[in-house]
Parts: C-alpha cells; sequence; structure tokens
C-alpha cells in the first residue's frame, strides 16, 4: 500500500471526477426539466446550488491542499 503522504493528488483527481461528473447530472437533469417538464422546481435550485458549494470546497481543497 502507498504511504498516506502521497495520497494528495489521487485524492484531488477523485474529488474533481466528482465533481465533473455532477456538474454533467444536474445539467442534464435541468435541461430535461426545463425542455420537457416545462417546470424548474425548488429542487432543481437546491441541487444547483448544492454544486456550486461543492465546487466551492474542492477549490479550497485543492488550493489549500488539504
Amino acid at each position: 500500500m502507498p504511504s498516506q503522504a502521497n495520497q494528495g493528488p489521487m485524492i484531488n483527481a477523485v474529488i474533481w471526477l466528482g465533481a465533473g461528473l455532477s456538474l454533467i447530472l444536474v445539467l442534464l437533469r435541468v435541461f430535461a426539466r426545463a425542455r420537457i417538464v416545462k417546470k424548474i422546481g425548488l429542487d432543481d435550485h437546491i441541487m444547483v446550488v448544492a454544486m456550486v458549494s461543492q465546487y466551492g470546497t474542492s477549490s479550497m481543497s485543492t488550493v489549500f491542499n488539504v
């Protein structure tokens, strides 16, 4: 097993992979709701706010190497 000191780059890659995947899924959901259902609800707005929060957390984790 690799040492704990070298896990930072891998953890950072996993964080940004999850952030990218969430971006794609949330955009697809909002697009589908706006286009097919023709109504974007409160739950969609909350998901966008949560995604923005995730990007803020991911950015801070990358910048400060936490």
